[in-house]
């Protein structure tokens, strides 16, 4: 006879019990395995994709310059990562013994310290340096959202959308400096340092 035996309604019901338990515990099985693979996906850090003294941040400092036509502090800006307050992205900060933007060119102490909190990008990161660096060198907020300069970031600039991200290049390692021998008929000369005067108060600038 074609077909199959017919079934009890009481072993039937076992049967969608057992079915339903087992899609259950499959359920949660794969609900672990996902948690497990997202726990365990790397997670690039910041200041690890862009380190300090790294390809992008020389890159992204770079096209700052470029972008105002001009390095600030003679091109010696020290830049950091730091957990910085919530909703602030970037901070600069410099001294200048006569106003903090109308002259640029007497600014010292140049600082730039990035977010570790913040969510980054390539487009994001070189733009809000760009900021930073118009802050250095003499540029104050501006109320227009499209310019570079407002307090918010809004969107990449151009120039940091064009150029692809750079890849990490791992700095030459500097090796010691070997001292000339001293003759021994040719005394050393002992020169005293000058005392450095007090550097002026730096102005904090947030974005």
């Amino acid at each position: 006879m074609d077909g199959s035996s017919p079934t009890s309604p009481r072993i039937a019901s076992r049967r969608l019990l057992a079915a339903a338990l087992t899609a259950l515990v499959l359920l949660a099985a794969l609900a672990c395995a996902g948690t497990a693979r997202a726990d365990d996906a790397p997670v690039t850090a910041p200041a690890a994709r862009w380190p300090v003294g790294g390809t992008g941040i020389r890159t992204a400092m770079s096209l700052g310059a470029e972008h105002w036509g001009f390095s600030p502090c003679r091109g010696k800006v020290a830049v950091a990562w730091a957990p910085l307050s919530a909703g602030i992205n970037a901070e600069s900060s410099w001294s200048n013994d006569v106003d903090p933007f109308l002259q640029p060119s007497r600014n010292g102490d140049c600082e730039i310290t990035l977010s570790l909190r913040d969510d980054w990008d390539w487009p994001k990161l070189c733009s809000v340096v760009v900021h930073e660096v118009g802050h250095l060198a003499g540029h104050d907020h501006v109320d227009d959202p499209d310019d570079v300069m407002y307090p918010l970031y809004v969107r990449a600039v151009p120039e940091c959308l064009t150029t692809p991200e750079p890849a990490e290049v791992a700095p030459p390692v500097a090796r010691p400096a070997v001292p000339p021998k001293a003759s021994a008929a040719t005394p050393r000369r002992v020169t005293k340092a000058k005392p450095r005067p007090k550097a002026p108060a730096k102005h904090p600038r947030r974005r």
